[in-house]
C-alpha cells in the first residue's frame, strides 16, 4: 500500500509491505492520529518510508509498557 503521513512539518510517501499492511489495514485512515515504526528509504530522488508497523495514539502508553519502544 501507498499512502501519505503528514505532521505539523509537511507530508512524505509511505509504502507498506503486504503482510505488514495485513496487520494494520483498520489503522491507514485519513485523520487519525498514530505513531508509527518505519524505515527512511532513500532509494529514490525524494526520500520516503517504509511503515513496518502503525501504533495508535490510545495505545501508545500500553505498547511502551509492554516493551515497545517510542522514539
Amino acid at each position: 500500500a501507498r499512502f501519505h503521513l503528514e505532521d505539523l512539518t509537511g507530508t512524505m510517501e509511505c509504502v507498506m509491505f503486504p503482510e505488514s499492511f495485513g496487520n494494520h489495514k483498520d489503522d491507514v485512515v485519513n485523520d487519525k492520529v498514530c505513531f508509527i515504526k518505519a524505515t527512511v528509504d532513500r532509494s529514490r530522488e525524494k526520500p520516503g518510508l517504509i511503515v513496518n508497523k502503525i501504533i495508535a495514539l490510545d495505545k501508545g502508553r500500553l505498547y511502551s509498557r509492554n516493551g515497545g519502544s517510542l522514539r
